[in-house]
Formats: C-alpha cells, structure tokens, sequence
C-alpha cells in the first residue's frame, strides 16, 4: 500500500546515535532546494547544506525525542529488529509539526560527520596541549 500526503514546510536531517535501546541526538543539518532566493529556480539536489538547521528549535527537539526518534527505537526492538548505530532521520517541519520523510539523506549527513569530525579533531589537540602543559 502506498499513502500520500502533500505537505510544506522545511526539510531537516537530524542524526541519531543509538545502543538499542535509548537514543542520543547529534545535530540537525538542512540543506538548499533551490538555486534561487524564494523556492524559485531549479532543484539544487542537496547542494549547499548548512548546520546546525535554525529551524529545528529546543521545543521541536523535544518534541521529536519523545514522539518520533525513541519510538521508533523502541517498536525496532519491539519486533525483535534492535539497531545499533546511527538512524538519519529525514524530517519535513509542517504546521502540524514535524513528519518523517525518510531515514536517510546523504547530502545533509555528510556536512555533519565533516562538523562532528572537526569537533574531535579540535578535542583531541586541545588534550594534547594540556599534557604537554602539564609535563612543563
């Protein structure tokens, strides 16, 4: 069976890390639709993506926690399916709140691993220069 349903609104991709059980979100990541300022112009493809998405606030975080990220973990393992890793959850934010769209989208994921990597590359060095501080 297959179910459609226009709707409007921004497209988000949030990652998530899970063990199976519980989930842990990293960061949100957005990307451009279209070449031209107003939605007008051609499709870009997901060129240009942006992160953390300005549009994914505390209150939509909280909300997708509760009602879209953990439940979702929780009917996996429910049916004997339990994952662990990383879950892309490809969500369009609607008036009605947020809807998943898909569970993966390349574009926007890789401008995060590129976030995240810089992060630990920026955490390891600063280590690295407090115990050479130390040792002086």
């Amino acid at each position: 069976m297959v179910v459609e349903q226009f709707m409007t609104g921004r497209e988000v991709s949030v990652l998530t890390f899970t063990d199976g059980k519980t989930i842990r979100v990293m960061t949100s990541a957005q990307d451009h639709k279209r070449a031209k300022d107003n939605d007008e112009g051609l499709n870009t493809g997901g060129m240009g993506t942006f992160s953390p998405s300005p549009f994914y606030t505390d209150e939509i975080h909280e909300y997708c926690v509760k009602n879209i990220y953990q439940p979702t973990v929780d009917a996996m393992a429910k049916e004997g399916r339990t994952f662990q890793g990383v879950i892309f959850f490809g969500l369009i934010l609607t008036s009605d709140g947020p809807k998943v769209l898909d569970l993966m989208r390349k574009a926007s994921r890789s401008l995060v691993w590129r976030r995240l990597k810089a992060k630990m590359i920026i955490s390891a060095s600063m280590q690295a220069l407090s115990l050479r501080m130390a040792r002086s």
